[in-house]
């Protein structure tokens, strides 16, 4: 099942790249575009992960109270801020917007990569 966690590691490369777009646009428009657009790739790698997660064995067996409602919880902050503040809304924050695609990308990154490892864990 650990395979199937490089459609997540693939959103996330679509991410950059559409950060590196809006780096090299010619107008303010052209930016938030592209930056809302990588905010919604790096949900989308999010929720690929938890739904690579969710789909092993072994997740039934740490539902209650284990990794599984620390995943179902993150996930809800890539939902709530990702999604909807900076990609739906486009509510992230212009002066530092950078940064926040570079915290976001790497969060999103090593729960991908816990994820992944609890995952072929059996755990």
């Amino acid at each position: 099942m650990t395979q199937g966690f490089s459609t997540a590691y693939e959103a996330l490369k679509q991410a950059r790249e559409k950060h590196s777009q809006s780096l090299a646009a010619k107008t303010a428009e052209e930016r938030d575009v592209s930056l809302r657009s990588a905010f919604y790739q790096i949900y989308t790698a999010a929720s690929l992960a938890n739904a690579c997660y969710i789909a092993t064995s072994s997740f039934h067996s740490g539902f209650e109270g284990g990794l599984a409602n620390w995943a179902n919880g993150e996930l809800e902050d890539y939902l709530k801020i990702a999604y909807k503040s900076h990609y739906i809304n486009g509510e992230y924050p212009k002066q530092t917007a950078d940064r926040e695609f570079e915290l976001w990308l790497k969060r999103c990154k090593d729960y991908i990569d816990l994820l992944r490892e609890k995952a072929s864990n059996g755990r």
